[in-house]
């Protein structure tokens, strides 16, 4: 008995000769596998940016608003963590005069 796991888990895709049902354990399996799951993985990548777009279409203007009514600090302690070289230009503290570009 033979099992074939071409759904996906999560965000992984599995493919290779493996999970072809016409072509098991043949090179042209794989082959034909990576085609139908690379197809697959693009459409799923297409759904999520087009959700993500359709999220987000006010967020840069909400930033650039409310980023006019914040003082430094304010705009500073708002920052995400990682964004530390950022904050660290921000609050002074490297002693750089301008932003290297």
């Amino acid at each position: 008995m033979q099992f074939l796991f071409k759904a996906p888990v999560g965000c992984i895709f599995f493919t290779g000769e493996h999970t072809s049902e016409q072509f098991s354990g043949y090179v042209h399996g794989g082959y034909l596998a990576g085609i139908d799951i690379s197809k697959a993985l693009l459409d799923e990548i297409r759904k999520e940016r087009k959700t993500e777009n359709q999220n987000h279409l006010l967020e840069p203007l909400l930033a650039l608003t409310g980023s006019l009514t914040l003082t430094q600090a304010d705009a500073v302690s708002s920052l995400h963590k990682c964004d530390i070289p950022t904050q660290l230009y921000l609050s002074g503290k490297l002693n750089i005069p301008e932003a290297i570009l």
